[in-house]
């Protein structure tokens, strides 16, 4: 019991917690969708994807205002495990494998 008084609270149980913070995000639909436009706008537009969305997103265009409010989603998530790592909140180890999309469990020991 006392073991797992210290580990309620502690920075194992902070990592732990910002962990499953960002995989219940990264799991989440609005993930999903925001991946799927950014995914079917590159396959549209090939090569020229950025080029066209910056040339449409000054014109007002409504579906390059969908993809950057998807690329803003997809960036900030990126960007806030980035900055937990800066912070201190979290090592450089879990904050790789956030950022690379490892899956946890599958370094865990056997």
């Amino acid at each position: 019991m006392a073991a797992g008084l210290q580990l309620y609270g502690g920075p194992l149980w902070q990592t732990s917690m910002i962990f499953l913070d960002f995989y219940n995000e990264y799991a989440a639909p609005e993930m999903l969708s925001a991946l799927r436009i950014l995914t079917n706008w590159k396959d549209l537009n090939g090569e020229s994807f950025d080029t066209t969305w910056k040339a449409k997103l000054v014109t007002g265009d409504e579906q390059a205002n969908e993809v950057d409010r998807a690329r803003r989603h997809v960036k900030f998530y990126f960007l806030s495990a980035i900055r937990l790592h800066e912070l201190g909140y979290i090592s450089e180890e879990p904050a790789l494998m956030i950022l690379s999309g490892t899956n946890f469990w599958d370094r865990a020991p056997q």
